[in-house]
């Protein structure tokens, strides 16, 4: 708004429309729409296509410069007030994220758009209880080694930390694993470009998630239904949902069809859906599905064969840890120390002994990467699946 404001105010003549201006204009538009790792870079973007865009704008006239006025003391007055969905976000934490007042083992990621956003609910957390230890922060100021930091604390047991509520921005909805222990994401600005969305969820529900469900939330205003949990735009949204999923159902993602089209249709501004170009698309989507379906059977395939060679040259846990505990005693070093793990059967697990000369390069990567424990070691697939307090040697 600010930006908008001062570029209205300077003084420079209003540009003409032309092709050249068009191009500019969409040039900034589409730098805007771009995925960056860093949020001042998203920022920066936003604002020059403002300020591209309010180069076409005519002189402001009085009542215009008014109302811009009454806006911009609006927003400044407004800027650190807890909204009402910052409420509904702390009253969902404090119901969901504690039993009795304690916290209990749940976890809850909430993404912003915008890093302005991210700082002002991150106060709001703070001054209602939620920061400290129980807070844990990603955006895309923080260099890698601060980011896997706080990723290795929230894929961490919660017995072993205490981080809750994972506030990020953007920077974390791509490439990034924290399914390990959440299955609840918050959305509090909906992305405009929908594919941000499919990375923002698919941090938590993805492979590896131990939940049945997982739980994605956008509150929405209340609009005309206060006590609607979609407010008054669930028939819109309903309806748009179901289209979708009877269109993926055919050709496997329609976003880039429909997506454009959504914003549209929760702000009320388009009255329905144009799926006829999606429509058009799903003959020749089809013959991508078959491909994906023969892409499914070679992987099966070679699932087999994988399977067939383990059996083969006899690769079970049984007889790789006999290999070990053999070239151990050839080498004359430390042998296995085999100990009890809650949940893992008696011989499964071991703690390995410190190793020397070409044996060391075994003894490395066993460090938690959240509390830094040295872990025991097992030989079987089963016995690791969905821990992370022991390390599989195979």
């Amino acid at each position: 708004l600010e930006k908008h404001f001062h570029t209205l105010t300077s003084d420079r003549p209003m540009e003409k429309t032309d092709p050249l201006a068009d191009r500019i204009l969409r040039k900034a538009i589409l730098k805007a729409e771009e995925d960056y790792a860093d949020d001042a870079q998203v920022e920066q973007a936003h604002e020059e296509a403002v300020e591209v865009a309010t180069r076409r704008c005519a002189p402001l006239t009085d009542k215009e410069r008014q109302l811009l006025d009454e806006l911009r003391q609006w927003a400044q007055r407004e800027r650190n007030r807890a909204d009402a969905k910052a409420m509904t976000i702390i009253d969902w934490i404090e119901e969901n994220l504690k039993d009795d007042g304690e916290w209990n083992r749940n976890r809850v990621i909430l993404f912003t758009e915008y890093r302005t956003t991210h700082q002002w609910l991150e106060e709001i957390l703070a001054s209602h209880g939620y920061g400290g230890e129980r807070l844990a922060i990603i955006h895309g100021g923080m260099d890698q080694d601060e980011r896997e930091v706080v990723k290795a604390a929230f894929q961490a047991s919660p017995d072993e930390a205490s981080v809750r509520i994972l506030l990020a921005s953007d920077a974390a909805s791509e490439g990034i694993d924290l399914q390990n222990h959440c299955n609840r994401l918050i959305h509090l600005e909906i992305p405009y470009n929908p594919n941000v969305m499919e990375q923002r969820n698919g941090r938590v529900d993805r492979y590896g998630q131990k939940e049945k469900e997982v739980l994605i939330w956008h509150p929405v205003d209340g609009g005309d239904a206060a006590d609607d949990p979609v407010g008054g735009h669930k028939d819109d949204i309903i309806r748009a949902l179901e289209k979708l999923e009877s269109m993926r159902a055919d050709m496997g993602s329609v976003n880039p069809v429909i997506a454009p089209q959504m914003a549209g249709l929760i702000e009320g501004s388009l009255p329905k859906l144009n799926t006829r170009e999606a429509e058009y698309r799903i003959d020749k989507a089809k013959k991508y599905v078959r491909s994906e379906r023969q892409l499914q059977e070679r992987v099966a395939k070679l699932r087999q064969r994988l399977d067939e060679t383990r059996k083969g040259f006899h690769l079970t846990p049984e007889r790789i840890l006999q290999t070990v505990v053999v070239g151990l005693e050839l080498a004359e070093k430390p042998p296995l120390r085999p100990i009890e793990l809650d949940g893992a059967p008696s011989g499964t697990v071991f703690q390995m002994p410190a190793l020397s000369g070409s044996w060391a390069r075994c003894t490395e990567g066993l460090s938690h990467p959240h509390t830094g424990v040295i872990r025991p070691i097992t030989f079987d697939h089963t016995v690791s699946k969905g821990r992370d307090d022991v390390v599989l040697i195979h």
